[in-house]
């Protein structure tokens, strides 16, 4: 058996990792807003990690990290979970609303794997497997786990045969199917605003076609709805660049805006809500073909943010200034630390090498979380910080705050 892993974070971000319910200092470790007992001023002890093995001959797992930096065991695997079946693409996961289980699901064997977490954090138990999650919901696909009042949110990417539409499906914190709301036509990643009654939700494709794969542009969708919260009626269909992805809501309960990613687009949409309750979306980044930016986050500041590239390598971080209550003035620049490596006539020679260290340390980073091979993970970060400056595949952007509060902090 292959005992390599794949890791996958809550959205294609490569690694789909959630802290144990001891949150960070500011702001939720949940991209859920209503996700509770995760109080500030601790520090995280334990990292989850949902994991496929990577032949897929043996079942996939749950992993649990040591995530005290004072621990002598900082950076080891604690324990593994197994699903107890292999081959689901164990892809995404997340908390109930009050961080005591994690859903975690199979995105192509439709399973739903439920973890107790609260009663030993370090030894979680899986208390709950729902095999096909099309036969008890009608849909297929589960993609982002999103936790609300009383249940989990999913992001359901087809019909139950695996073709269109996808759907917004909630269950209850057991598991059982509460009520489906039907989307257009595509489904791939949903935010909730409960101060403005908004759901957002982003587009990939249906299940049949990414199962088969190298899916085919026109099967992929450019579609980005707006829902009622409380109806889960579709209030607005916009259409962007290909394959629009995240839905990043700026934190905070006065911000009207927020960011997707449309990766095959190679671009970054910034979106702001009206007077009138409509979003109005322009495209603030265009990077170059083949970038693919796959993830974001968005500092809990409001601050930065941050965009993971799966394509090719982005040597110069950009900063985005957005100016105006609709964010209708944009403007891109260079980072000040691109322009000054230019002017010490850094090499791409320079940059060839540390990003060949970057990839290194990645790979150290991964090869920590085998079992059997533990303790490597520590060193890879120092040396990716080392040479962060060097070789990204980040994008950082800096963000103004909007006048009327949507750079307001969570």
């Amino acid at each position: 058996m292959n005992r390599t892993t794949w890791l996958l974070l809550s959205a294609a971000l490569p690694l789909g990792l959630l802290m144990a319910p001891a949150p960070a200092p500011s702001g939720p470790a949940d991209e859920s807003v209503f996700v509770r007992g995760l109080p500030a001023g601790q520090h995280e002890s334990v990292l989850y990690v949902w994991t496929s093995d990577a032949d897929q001959k043996d079942p996939d797992f749950l992993s649990v990290l040591d995530a005290d930096p004072a621990s002598p065991g900082y950076g080891k695997v604690i324990a593994t979970v197994p699903t107890g079946s292999p081959g689901n693409e164990a892809h995404h996961f997340g908390y109930t609303a009050n961080a005591d289980r994690i859903f975690g699901g199979g995105l192509f064997s439709n399973g739903l794997f439920i973890y107790d977490v609260a009663t030993d954090p370090r030894h979680p138990k899986l208390i709950k497997t729902i095999p096909d999650l099309a036969a008890t919901t009608g849909y297929s696909g589960p993609h982002t786990f999103y936790a609300v009042p009383g249940g989990v949110m999913i992001a359901m990417l087809g019909a139950k045969d695996g073709g269109a539409p996808g759907a917004l499906v909630k269950l209850d914190n057991d598991g059982k199917f509460l009520e489906a709301h039907p989307a257009p036509n595509y489904m791939y990643d949903v935010g909730v605003k409960p101060e403005l009654n908004l759901i957002v939700t982003s587009s990939w494709a249906h299940p049949h076609a990414v199962k088969a794969g190298n899916t085919p542009m026109d099967q992929v969708g450019d579609e980005v709805v707006a829902w009622d919260w409380k109806t889960g009626k579709v209030l607005q269909v916009e259409h962007l660049d290909k394959s629009p992805l995240e839905v990043r809501w700026l934190h905070g309960p006065t911000a009207r805006g927020g960011f997707i990613n449309c990766a095959f687009g190679n671009s970054v949409w910034h979106w702001q809500v009206g007077n009138d309750g409509k979003l109005a979306f322009h495209r603030v980044i265009k990077l170059a073909d083949g970038s693919l930016p796959a993830d974001m986050r968005i500092s809990y500041d409001n601050k930065f943010l941050f965009v993971s590239l799966f394509g090719v390598r982005q040597q110069v971080p950009v900063r985005v200034v957005v100016r105006g209550r609709r964010g209708a003035a944009i403007r891109r620049r260079r980072s000040d630390a691109a322009e000054a490596r230019e002017q010490r006539g850094h090499s791409a020679g320079a940059d060839d090498e540390a990003h060949a260290r970057q990839q290194a340390a990645v790979r150290e980073q991964f090869a920590a979380l085998e079992p059997g091979r533990q303790g490597a993970l520590p060193g890879a970060a120092r040396e990716r910080e080392s040479h962060g400056d060097d070789a990204r595949r980040q994008i950082r952007c800096r963000l103004r705050a909007f006048p009327d509060g949507a750079g307001a902090a969570a």
